[in-house]
């Protein structure tokens, strides 16, 4: 089966990880997943990874808007303003029902969804089952 080479998930809930990394493991079309609990410390991962090369880079991103250190919205805004050797896609994954939330998040070009909490299999099956063959 294909895999997709790079995936990143920024959140600081660990119930939410733990969750992620099982349901993401049992479904084996991961080939590397990385895990950073806010956003400076992906933007600071992101960097590095930019210099190394190309398969260091995340293909998806599955991102929290409500972190401490650095939020959701302040990673997106830094994104924004990098220069990428390769496009990611992000799924915003969160706990916030707040209509302009939403709005907001699709003026990023590089966000594909809005995703409220929990993130259900179904969901990730279909994620995969979109960008697996683009990416693998």
């Amino acid at each position: 089966m294909k895999k997709i080479d790079c995936t990143w998930i920024v959140d600081d809930d660990p119930i939410f990880l733990y969750y992620m990394r099982r349901i993401m493991r049992s479904l084996d079309a991961f080939e590397d997943v990385k895990i950073c609990e806010n956003g400076r410390e992906a933007l600071k991962d992101l960097k590095k990874a930019s210099k190394i090369d190309n398969r260091s880079i995340p293909n998806l991103i599955f991102l929290d808007l409500n972190m401490p250190v650095m939020d959701g919205w302040q990673f997106l805004d830094e994104l924004q303003k990098m220069e990428k050797s390769k496009d990611i896609i992000i799924y915003i994954v969160t706990s916030s029902v707040d209509p302009s939330d939403k709005e907001k998040a699709s003026a990023y070009d590089f966000v594909e969804d809005y995703i409220v909490k929990p993130l259900k299999a179904d969901n990730l099956k279909n994620i995969i089952s979109k960008h697996i063959n683009h990416y693998a």
